[in-house]
């Protein structure tokens, strides 16, 4: 029987991670005002209960996790308050480094100081100086990641002989920049004409454009194999009409769109169109049996 945190854990969790008294603390103990770290924090729990059904079906109990760009590292609290053997990686850049004074003050709100951070990329990870993992996940990450071949030969290096990582991000296959719901132009999204607005900002600058053929070469090359989850884009339209806080982020239009499929029968269409062409896409990464064998050998 697969041991995994149970939806009411979940929200438990959140429940007490969106608090009053951990939104006063959190305001407390960094620079932001109450109001801002309230949003942040609901933001991100939402963002936590995709990282749990990332893991669904996947056994944890006695094995060694590895949170792949924990961000608050609310995955990572909850897992080790449950017992797991869950470690946090996060990089100490720019860009994003707002989480590391949040997740400090949640982390000390919660009494987890023995949790363990690895403040690097996922390129730098090392079996000689980190050990090896048993399950890697990360939830709309990977998109961020600028050297993203290295990134995921680092996490394949420390990837145990039978271990698994799971992902989700946006395929931008699909020409749509989900961040700031806009059309991309199709095969060269950077190159968008009206989203020059955004190119001086420092999160359209994290963009590497992922895509599911990139996943898969890179994959490749890497001595994986790839496995890409269907019916996620039928998903993401099925979020947006129950979740409030990720339909506040997406848009009216958006929401307009969700409905729309429900009602017309779209959300069938979608659940069964091809993993490869959707977006969000998630994958689960192995090696194949031929160098399970090698590496034991």
């Amino acid at each position: 029987m697969v041991d995994m945190p149970h939806a009411d854990e979940v929200e438990s969790f959140i429940a007490e991670v969106t608090s009053d008294s951990c939104v006063e603390r959190c305001a407390a103990a960094t620079s932001f005002d109450a109001e801002y770290v309230a949003q942040t924090l609901a933001t991100y729990s939402g963002e936590l209960r995709v990282s749990m059904g990332l893991l669904t079906g996947v056994e944890l109990r006695d094995r060694r996790i590895l949170e792949v760009g924990a961000g608050l590292g609310l995955a990572t609290f909850l897992l080790h308050r449950l017992g797991y053997d869950c470690t946090a990686l996060e990089p100490a850049a720019t860009g994003f480094g707002f989480m590391h004074a949040l997740s400090a003050a949640i982390r000390d709100h919660l009494g987890l100081d023995n949790v363990r951070l690895l403040p690097l990329g996922a390129e730098d990870l090392d079996p000689d100086h980190h050990g090896v993992f048993d399950v890697m996940f990360s939830a709309n990450v990977l998109e961020h990641i600028a050297k993203l071949e290295a990134a995921i030969h680092g996490m394949s290096r420390t990837l145990a002989t039978d271990g698994i990582m799971i992902h989700t991000c946006p395929n931008y296959t699909v020409p749509f920049e989900p961040h700031y719901g806009v059309a991309l132009f199709p095969s060269r999204p950077a190159m968008t004409p009206w989203t020059r607005r955004f190119h001086t900002e420092e999160l359209w600058q994290s963009f590497n454009f992922i895509t599911a053929r990139q996943v898969e070469r890179l994959s490749k090359q890497a001595q994986l194999q790839v496995r890409f989850e269907p019916g996620m884009m039928a998903r993401a339209f099925e979020r947006l009409l129950s979740d409030p806080v990720f339909a506040e982020r997406q848009g009216a239009t958006m929401v307009w769109l969700a409905r729309a499929l429900k009602w017309s029968g779209g959300l069938f269409v979608l659940r069964n169109w091809p993993a490869s062409l959707a977006t969000p896409m998630q994958f689960r990464a192995t090696r194949p049996t031929s160098a399970r064998s090698t590496r034991m050998r």
